[in-house]
């Protein structure tokens, strides 16, 4: 029985073993499956948040015009051709210059050799040689005499003609730096453009990423949830099978109980027993010592009184024969 009785105990404990591992099983299954929620749930409202990012980029790629690049290259063409005119117009202005402040120094004081040589050397005719003599200079130019006043005029006309493209310069300028404004706000339109394209296509990627993760981390919710059934199933099974086994051990306890109140009865009375018998033996022991020592005694009398019967005998000889003598 005390045999069985261990077994029965070894055979709780392990079926306590595996409650208690199947517990903390279960106990994991349940704390992954919350955090899988919880993946879920954040990439859910990630994906809300690249949803309204998303739109709010269409809705702003939506303002601007489709053909960005295409006034970017036409403005850039019409800028390189105005700056082109601009280079004309500054070589012309030059030539004007030089040749304007050459004639106002020429008018002004004419070097009598350099007239002297622009006279001999002209064969040519020139209108300025009908000018009237009184009021002419010699022309720097071919040596002919001319007026003052048609010089002067000329000069006038090259005058105006200079402020005339002094004028068109500025326009132009002004005109350069409308069409530079407006090709950097086409090329901030075109980065802003080009950077919306590349964020949306961010955004695109990212929501395939995390629209994959969500399919992946909604399957592994199923199967813990299917794990956690099975577990929560074995648990059940485990305690019906560990409070069977803990009934059992009462009952056993209860009857090894009453079995150790019995065997310690017998066991008293045994005690009791061997407590009477060993007095016996003792009380026995006692007078088989006392047994012995009488015995010695007893011979030991037996013996004096041997000697003493010897000695009598030997005394009343002894006495006799004085008394005969």
């Amino acid at each position: 029985e005390l045999q069985e009785a261990d077994t029965s105990v070894a055979e709780s404990r392990e079926g306590q073993d595996d409650l208690e591992g199947a517990l903390e099983e279960l106990k994991g299954a349940r704390s992954e499956l919350e955090d899988v929620k919880y993946r879920i749930e954040t990439n859910q409202k990630s994906l809300s948040e690249l949803d309204d990012e998303k739109e709010r980029l269409q809705h702003s790629r939506a303002d601007l015009p489709e053909s960005v690049a295409q006034q970017l290259n036409e403005i850039t063409d019409r800028i390189e051709r105005a700056r082109e005119d601009r280079r004309e117009l500054d070589s012309t202005l030059s030539d004007l210059g030089t040749v304007i402040e050459f004639n106002e120094e020429m008018l002004g004081e004419t070097s009598k050799e350099v007239l002297d040589v622009l006279r001999d050397d002209s064969d040519q005719e020139s209108t300025t040689q009908q000018l009237v003599e009184d009021s002419s200079v010699v022309c720097w130019t071919c040596g002919s005499s001319v007026s003052r006043s048609t010089i002067e005029g000329t000069l006038e006309d090259l005058r105006r003609f200079q402020h005339e493209k002094a004028q068109e310069r500025e326009q132009l300028n002004e005109e350069l730096d409308a069409m530079s404004e407006e090709r950097s706000s086409l090329q901030a339109k075109k980065d802003n453009n080009e950077r919306i394209r590349r964020r949306l296509q961010q955004i695109e990627d990212e929501r395939e990423r995390r629209t994959a993760a969500i399919a992946e981390q909604k399957n592994r919710r199923a199967e813990l949830k299917d794990e956690i059934d099975d577990l929560q199933e074995r648990v059940e099974q485990l305690e019906e099978h560990v409070q069977s086994e803990i009934l059992n051990r009462h009952r056993e306890v209860n009857q090894l109980e009453f079995e150790l109140d019995r065997l310690n009865s017998e066991l008293a009375e045994t005690e009791a027993e061997i407590d009477t018998v060993e007095s016996q033996i003792d009380e026995r022991e006692q007078l088989q010592d006392r047994r012995t020592t009488v015995q010695e005694e007893l011979e030991h009398q037996r013996s004096r009184l041997d000697r003493l019967r010897e000695s009598a005998i030997e005394a009343f000889n002894e006495h006799m024969t004085n008394v005969l003598e």
